[in-house]
């Protein structure tokens, strides 16, 4: 058999968007809040012994999220479910133990739309059509359809014919189901985040589990720092370095590594650099939260030279900023990035797929 012309595939254009700005500049809450699935962050403060506490307890009190085992798809979007979770509150929920370039992959974003990522032979025996609540993308280069429904769609509502023949649809396809992670943040505190728990609990009679992030610290001594003047691709790949937890010292030849890694050429030795990371289900509005309190304590400790903040969103979620679609087929990436210095200059990084803007 005659091997396929492989190199003429060409892969879809990945983007390095850096901007250099002022903490106080707008775009890093719009480029947080439109980024709803995010698996790990670290944090990294230089010349820092201990974080301060109203900075950490935003990522470990109260970050409690589920587990939902075996759900079906059509379950999202039944009236009573849409009203409670969905019209109230915001609610975030992704398929897990699937991958993005093989299987279906489903999403509820918090501003209300459902996300089915489809292959070409699903999306035909599903059945559903455009319509004013449902729009439809063909990924031609992935062979894959891209279907968001807007749950929050005035004509999307129990009754109507559009309503009616999505979810008539939806209940026939008996293998559009998976286990998820999700989390419910109500409209006010009085109400328990815990009720989107219950509900499938107790009415839908599927399995919860209980999760909570997972949390790491560490310091780290003798750390030499990017400085303001330092390239902006230097500082994010310093960044990356010490949150995997390499250091400087890689190349030394007794230590058996076959590569190194010096830092900047423009960097100074430091007292401790402290590194904080989670790692689970973490939505935009406690990230918002942590950012707040990150720039209020930098109001306080204007001596501080660096800290660094990346963000890094599940592999094989459908989307990635806003609505865009997240082409993990081939090389997609979703991560954002922030050094802050000292002086009040900010560098943020993005890296996304065409055509994020």
């Amino acid at each position: 058999m005659e091997n396929p012309n492989v190199w003429t595939f060409e892969p879809h254009p990945v983007r390095t968007k850096y901007c250099e700005t002022r903490i106080d500049c707008p775009i890093f809450h719009d480029a947080i809040q439109y980024h709803p699935y995010n698996h790990s962050v670290w944090l990294l403060f230089a010349d820092t012994f201990a974080v301060p506490q109203d900075i950490k307890e935003v990522l470990t009190v109260d970050t409690t999220y589920y587990k939902i085992s075996d759900l079906p798809i059509y379950r999202l979007v039944e009236q009573n479910f849409i009203n409670a979770f969905v019209k109230t509150g915001e609610t975030t929920l992704l398929s897990v133990d699937r991958h993005l370039d093989t299987d279906s992959v489903f999403a509820l974003t918090p501003d209300g739309f459902l996300i089915l990522s489809l292959s070409r032979d699903e999306f035909l025996s599903l059945g559903i059509e455009k319509s004013p609540a449902v729009s439809v993308i063909e990924q031609q280069k992935d062979n894959k359809f891209h279907i968001q429904i807007n749950l929050k769609e005035s004509c999307f509502v129990r009754g109507k014919k559009n309503y009616e023949r999505v979810l008539s649809r939806l209940k026939l396809a008996v293998h559009l189901r998976g286990t998820f992670v999700c989390c419910w943040e109500p409209p006010d505190e009085n109400t328990c985040p815990s009720s989107l728990a219950h509900y499938f609990d107790r009415i839908c009679d599927l399995q919860v589990d209980e999760c909570n992030l997972r949390s790491d610290q560490r310091v780290h001594y003798g750390v030499s720092l990017p400085q303001p003047t330092t390239s902006h691709a230097e500082v994010f790949e310093w960044l990356a370095f010490q949150s995997m937890g390499f250091n400087q010292n890689c190349g030394i030849t007794d230590m058996e590594y076959l590569s190194s890694y010096t830092g900047p050429e423009t960097s100074k030795k430091t007292a401790p650099l402290c590194v904080l990371s989670w790692t689970g289900l973490i939505t935009a509005n406690r990230l918002l939260t942590l950012f707040e309190r990150i720039k209020k304590y930098i109001n306080t400790r204007a001596s501080i030279p660096l800290i660094g903040v990346q963000i890094i969103g599940f592999d094989d979620a459908p989307i990635s900023w806003k609505l865009d679609i997240h082409y993990r087929l081939t090389n997609g990436d979703n991560n954002l990035a922030l050094a802050i210095f000292g002086n009040g200059k900010v560098i943020h990084c993005i890296n996304y797929v065409f055509p994020f803007t």
